[in-house]
């Protein structure tokens, strides 16, 4: 299941991230999906109107599972 992180709680996600990163995440105006709300290990960075892209573990196959459209673009 993927989880929509409220704003308060985007910080959970800092451990994914290198420090550059980071910086570009607080000023975020979008949503964070993650897979587990409390200990996330991937999640879905979408910047409304800009981009979206992952972090964290790539090869999290239930987080994939859970994005039907994903598969679309990795063929």
């Amino acid at each position: 299941m993927i989880y929509q992180l409220d704003k308060q709680d985007y910080y959970d996600v800092n451990k994914l991230l290198n420090t550059d990163q980071k910086n570009s995440l607080t000023i975020n105006r979008g949503s964070i999906y993650v897979d587990h709300p409390d200990k996330p290990t991937t999640a879905l960075v979408d910047e409304t109107g800009i981009i979206s892209f992952f972090i964290g573990d790539a090869t999290n196959q239930t987080f994939h599972d859970d994005l039907p459209w994903l598969e679309a673009f990795s063929k």
